[in-house]
Order: C-alpha cells, then sequence, then structure tokens
C-alpha cells in the first residue's frame, strides 16, 4: 500500500466493497477527495465504498462486497429507498426487488426533497433501509426530509447517508462538533443532535479514519430505535 509520497501522490490498495475486486485507489481530486479514490473496477468513489461497506456491516456478515450480497439474495428481504446515489450504487441498489428509488428530476433538484418525500406519503413503517447520498445538504427543509424518512422506516429501520456538510466529523458523546453543523439554508441545526433528539440513534463510520484526506469520506448511520 501507498499512502502518499513526496510529490503528493495518494494511493492505497484494497478490496472493493461495491463490486469485491482487489483494486487500487487513487485520489484524482484532493479538493473532493470524497468522490474520489475510484474503484479501477466498477468506478466506485471513496462515500459509495463506504456505503457499501455500512451496508454490509449492518446486513451481510456473509458476503465481502455489496455486488455479492444483492447477488446472492442476502439483501433480498429487505424494503429499500434510496436517492441521491452514485451511477455504481443506485444501480446496484434498484436491482433489488423491494427497491424504491428517488430521481433529482422528479423533485426538481435535491431542495425539494422533504416536500417530495411529504406528497409521496410513504407508509409509516414500510422501509428497512434509506440510503441517501449527499442530498441532505442540498435540501431547503432538512428537518421535514428527516422526519419524513423517520416516519417510513420500520422500528429498528436505517438510514444509511452521506453528507459534505459533515466531512471530517468527530465524535464525542454522540454530539457532532458545532463547527459540524449542517448549514443548508433552513437547516442551522446540528445534525446528529436533531436526529438524537428525534429518537434516531446515529453511528459515525470512516472509510479511513486515520488518514486525514481520506476521512472526509463520513458515512452516518441513523437506526430508528423501537
Amino acid at each position: 500500500m501507498t499512502d502518499g509520497d513526496e510529490n503528493g501522490d495518494d494511493t492505497y490498495a484494497g478490496v472493493c466493497a461495491l463490486c469485491g475486486a482487489l483494486s487500487r485507489f487513487s485520489c484524482a481530486d484532493p479538493i473532493r477527495a470524497r468522490s474520489s479514490y475510484r474503484c479501477e473496477h466498477c468506478g466506485a468513489t471513496l462515500c459509495e465504498r463506504g456505503i457499501a461497506q455500512v451496508l454490509l456491516d449492518l446486513y451481510d456478515h456473509a458476503h465481502a462486497s455489496l455486488t455479492g450480497a444483492v447477488a446472492y439474495g442476502g439483501l433480498a428481504h429487505l424494503r429499500v429507498m434510496e436517492a441521491g446515489t452514485g451511477r455504481e450504487l443506485g444501480g446496484l441498489l434498484r436491482t433489488l426487488r423491494r427497491s424504491l428509488g428517488v430521481r433529482r428530476d422528479e423533485v426538481a433538484g435535491w431542495e425539494n426533497f422533504g416536500s417530495t418525500l411529504q406528497r409521496r406519503a410513504l407508509a409509516s413503517g414500510s422501509l428497512d433501509v434509506v440510503v441517501t447520498q449527499d442530498v441532505l445538504d442540498q435540501a431547503s427543509d432538512a428537518p421535514l426530509a428527516l422526519r419524513e424518512i423517520k416516519r417510513a422506516l420500520r422500528f429498528g429501520g436505517t438510514h444509511v447517508f452521506t453528507t459534505p456538510a459533515l466531512a471530517n466529523v468527530s465524535m464525542d458523546d454522540s454530539r457532532v462538533d458545532p463547527a459540524d453543523e449542517l448549514t443548508s439554508e433552513g437547516c442551522r441545526t446540528c445534525l446528529v443532535s436533531e436526529l438524537a433528539r428525534s429518537g434516531m440513534r446515529t453511528t459515525i463510520h470512516y472509510a479511513d479514519a486515520a488518514n486525514a484526506r481520506r476521512r472526509q469520506a463520513v458515512v452516518l448511520a441513523s437506526r430508528k430505535a423501537g
């Protein structure tokens, strides 16, 4: 593994949690590291692989990749809704028989994500998992989106998500540092504290907590307590 040399290179080797291939991951854009480090086989970004790993940790310990878990039915029992996921991750999730998707064009931009969920009127407790990738920071009413997601999840269901507003977030007694507040228009509250107050138990996962650049890829998993 190479973890950066004197020329600023940042490349490492590992198994892709999305496709399962042994790959090398290189940072093509240090400013947007979360969306870089693509798998040389499937093209999954660091954030997508982080989400895939969290889903495996939560729901399928039998397979080394999300592709394997889907192919062999490890996630077939789950009712999943996804929004904002990249081509590789979203395409895989949408192959699940019980999967729902929310398209950006359907909501006329992610700023309307909360009201779109409200209009959909998903049945309470009808979902096992909601996966959103970099959507909440663009929503004009993120608290509304969170309330709708919580309502649609069954007890014990999980919202797995990423947001650039919480890159490099730290955890202290289940509280996010004030400097890492979600600052999208219409939502100034501390995201994890908001989730905790609403009864969601949130854990923070890093693609690589030891590497400062790759630490930007933060995945949060909020479980609806029951």
